[in-house]
């Protein structure tokens, strides 16, 4: 294991750690799958680090001016709190309704993306006089705390290097079913091979982009005012928003010839339409649990068929039916028709506005 890593400077505890992550890579040498054509080793070091999965979070040292800045914010939420407290005792009978509750908690997120400077309580130093409580936290948290180095930072550069000498891009692979190397040229061609595909997909233009997010933002403006209460839907648009982000998991579990196909997907994060969309969620999870057919996953699905009663003395046969690729063949306005016509039942018309506008930007 020494010889391994017998360039970095690694403390004797360390080993321990990183000779389990080794002994687990070789275990489960399917992992990590090497799609670079011809073959680029992989050093073992770098195995062992990506072992543990590309959403593992690496023990740092404490960032005491960002923890000092959440204890702040942490001091002014609780002084609002109990300043509205205190100061509406005689008007517990009014509830905050859940549409209103999550346009409230949209604002305050919109706000911090916006960097506004939140106002303070001007009751906060009587709820909190010492002055000095952050830098005791503060402190207190340092007293305790210690440099880790579970994962030496040389190895991290290394890693870093190594992806930029080779032009070598590491995604996660579709269904979980490990890590995978490759060049970037060879993902960069899936994507535009996925993308040129008329069939599915159609050229836009910057220009289309704003254009549409024109109507949008219109189509917010004229809801808003159909609404009676002072919900404003307008101020769940983001002031920086971008457009989707389009990415691929290559499917290594499906035979391939040299590069694997990758499942499309379009990141809404950040884009105009998030915080609407949320909003639409928020609004129709309650009422998916009263859908009878609907399958959450594949837990949900195990947990139906355990109660399911059969028959012993006769047979049976389980049919499943799998659409390929499903994110790009299912028509949008047939997708359209079928989710909101159970709404119109209902007669929710404000869900079925907001569903098509959501709907309405997915494909630029």
């Amino acid at each position: 294991m020494r010889k391994i890593f017998k360039d970095i400077q690694i403390e004797g505890n360390q080993y321990n750690k990183l000779y389990s992550l080794f002994n687990s890579v070789r275990k489960t040498p399917d992992n990590i799958h090497n799609l670079t054509i011809p073959k680029v080793t992989i050093p073992i070091q770098y195995k062992v680090l990506l072992a543990l999965g590309l959403k593992f979070s690496i023990p740092t040292y404490p960032n005491f001016e960002i923890l000092s800045k959440q204890f702040n914010e942490s001091i002014r939420k609780v002084s609002w709190n109990l300043f509205f407290r205190a100061t509406q005792e005689d008007d517990n009978n009014k509830k905050c309704d859940p549409f209103d509750r999550y346009v409230i908690e949209s604002k305050k997120r919109k706000r911090l993306i916006d960097k506004e400077i939140p106002s303070a309580c001007e009751f906060q130093s009587v709820i909190f006089p010492n002055s000095s409580m952050t830098e005791n936290f503060c402190d207190l948290i340092k007293s305790n705390s210690s440099e880790p180095h579970f994962i030496p930072k040389n190895l991290l550069l290394e890693l870093k290097n190594f992806k930029t000498v080779n032009n070598i891009v590491i995604k996660e692979a579709d269904k979980n079913a490990g890590i995978c190397f490759m060049f970037q040229s060879d993902y960069d061609k899936e994507i535009f091979t996925q993308l040129d595909d008329l069939n599915f997909y159609f050229p836009s233009t910057k220009s289309q982009y704003n254009l549409s997010v024109l109507e949008f933002v219109d189509k917010i403006k004229i809801l808003d005012k159909s609404l009676n209460n002072d919900t404003k839907l307008n101020s769940l648009i983001p002031i920086n928003h971008k457009p989707a982000k389009f990415y691929i998991l290559p499917k290594v579990h499906k035979k391939f010839e040299t590069f694997p196909k990758g499942r499309p997907i379009s990141s809404t994060v950040s884009t105009i339409n998030s915080n609407i969309s949320k909003l639409v969620d928020f609004i129709l999870q309650p009422m998916m649990n009263y859908v009878p057919d609907i399958i959450l996953d594949s837990t949900h699905f195990l947990i139906l068929l355990n109660n399911v009663q059969l028959n012993p003395t006769r047979k049976y046969a389980l049919v499943t039916i799998d659409i390929a690729a499903m994110y790009t063949n299912l028509p949008i306005h047939y997708v359209k028709d079928t989710v909101v016509r159970p709404l119109l039942n209902l007669k929710i018309n404000v869900i079925y506005t907001l569903i098509l506008l959501t709907v309405s930007l997915n494909n630029y």
